[in-house]
């Protein structure tokens, strides 16, 4: 069947798909009114009745996280966010970082210390930082959603929970396809690679990184029937929202054998169903 309506575009369901439509009402004055909508099957809906369906979404062009507003314990600058180091100690750093480590005579160094506010120890561990170490363990501070986010975002939602400071996916161990992907995905964004632990069937996927994590954690919510996908990805893109419900498929999707090839998810989040039904019906598919 193909509904057709005069605020929606056309979609096609199944004859037996439930719609949740209400019957025009009519008087002997010709009066129109709404009956109480009920969820009936696409074959009982008539020319007339009135047909539930989402608005289009209103997406953004383009959008990048502030890691600080997800981690505001940790410091960070105008333009990184660190790991390791104190405010004072990234402050200087990046001091040094733009205009290297001063030479200091007879005590010019206290001098220079109570000028800028900063404490000796903090200074030391700053110049050590930036003198010893190949590089600092920072990592930008504004991530861009991305197709590659809005995956792992997806994923996590279906397959995640929360894991000392970062997360882990729980998937079948013969799903080494799904596994790469997610290295890749995170060597592209900056991050390292998760870790592997293989039991019989099933392989725990850790992801040991604390920004990324806490913001999987933050975005999704933890526990298996409280997770959800979150307003950026809701109000993405059509690309990006699409490869957002691949990533939830690719943890709790199922194939259905008919002759129209469907597509299933099988989630206990009554939250994250209703997020991947609205996002579907929004593209016209149900």
């Amino acid at each position: 069947f193909t509904v057709a309506s005069l605020s929606a575009f056309p979609f096609k369901v199944s004859e037996e798909h439930p719609l949740l439509a209400a019957k025009r009402l009519s008087s002997s004055r010709g009066y129109d009114g709404i009956g109480e909508p009920d969820f009936t099957e696409a074959q009982s809906v008539e020319e007339g009745d009135f047909v539930c369906y989402p608005r289009r979404r209103v997406t953004w062009d383009r959008l990048e996280l502030d890691l600080h507003d997800y981690h505001p314990e940790r410091s960070f600058s105008d333009t990184y966010i660190y790991r390791r180091l104190n405010q004072e100690s990234t402050d200087i750093y990046e001091y040094l970082e733009e205009n290297g480590v001063p030479e200091f005579k007879h005590r010019d160094k206290a001098a220079f210390l109570e000028e800028h506010g900063w404490s000796d120890q903090n200074y030391l561990n700053a110049r050590n930082a930036f003198t010893q170490s190949e590089s600092i363990d920072r990592i930008p501070r504004f991530l861009p959603v991305t197709k590659d986010l809005a995956y792992l975002i997806g994923l996590y939602a279906a397959e995640g929970s929360p894991k000392d400071t970062g997360v882990s996916l729980s998937l079948n161990s013969d799903e080494e396809a799904i596994m790469d992907l997610v290295d890749h995905i995170l060597i592209g964004m900056g991050f390292q690679p998760g870790h592997r632990y293989t039991r019989e069937h099933s392989t725990q996927y850790d992801i040991g990184d604390i920004f990324l994590g806490g913001l999987l954690v933050q975005l999704c919510g933890k526990g298996a029937a409280n997770k959800h996908l979150p307003r950026l990805i809701t109000e993405a893109p059509d690309h990006i929202a699409f490869r957002a419900i691949e990533g939830v498929l690719a943890g709790d999707g199922c194939s259905i054998h008919t002759s129209t090839r469907r597509e299933g998810l099988k989630t206990v989040s009554p939250q994250l169903a209703v997020d991947i039904r609205m996002l579907l019906l929004s593209f016209g598919l149900i």
